[in-house]
Parts: structure tokens; sequence; C-alpha cells
């Protein structure tokens, strides 16, 4: 079976040369909201409480706006949510790496047309070989 390239990539955000989120930080967004509150998110993701609370404090402080709101007490106890605007945010993050996948696969084919195992240079295995080679001998 030939080998293919494959496009590899990290996405975050940065402000200022700070990075601000990335998909860590997406993750802990959605699972806070997934599970109602701070401590099930963080005991979710392993992580602790005020791990998550002093990320959610940063990334609020960085963007600028509000990403969780929270509520005390009452029958359930206190919980957290995501305000629209960072469900937004979400939603936006996701569709820009739905976007980049589409692209990369895209490219990945033209890429893979291109290069042929065996082709005027070898394959990357020949390659591999020859390098193996020069730093034995």
């Amino acid at each position: 079976m030939p080998r293919t390239l494959v496009f590899r990539y990290k996405v975050w955000l940065e402000k200022n040369g700070l990075p601000v989120i990335g998909p860590g930080g997406i993750e802990i967004l959605k699972v806070v909201d997934q599970e109602g509150s701070l401590k099930g998110a963080a005991k979710s993701l392993g992580m602790s409480y005020n791990f998550v609370w002093n990320y959610i404090r940063r990334l609020e402080a960085l963007l600028g706006m509000k990403v969780i709101k929270t509520w005390r007490g009452g029958a359930r106890h206190g919980g957290a949510s995501l305000t629209e605007k960072a469900r937004t945010f979400v939603e936006l993050y996701d569709s820009l790496l739905g976007e980049m996948e589409r692209l990369a696969k895209v490219y990945e084919e033209r890429f893979n047309k291109l290069v042929t195992p065996g082709g005027p240079h070898g394959g990357a295995s020949d390659i591999q070989d020859s390098v193996g080679r020069q730093k034995q001998g």
C-alpha cells in the first residue's frame, strides 16, 4: 500500500502575539456547556476546578467578553453555561476547522497526484534508507 502525504496542523487564535484559545480551550468551553458547571467540566476533563476557572477568567480578559454565565444555589445548586457570544465563537472555530479540513483534503489529493512511489528520486522509504546509510557510513 503506497504511503500518502497528509496535512497536519494546529489552529489557535492569538491576540497581540499572545495565545488566546486553541483546541484545548474550545474543548473546555464545550464541556462546561455540556456539564452545566465548572466543577463538572473540570472533573470530566481531568483538570482542577481552579485551572478551569482561571482559564475562563484569562480567556474573558483576552477576548474582552464574557464566555460563561454562572448562577449560585437554588434547586440546581448553581451552574454555568456559555453565553450566546461564546457559543457563536465555538461554532465559528469549528466552522474554520471544517473548512481547513476540506481544503487540506483538496491539497492532499493534489500533492499525492504529484508524487508517486518510486518516482524519479525514489519514494519516501528510499529517502529514509539513504539517510540511514549516510549516518552509518
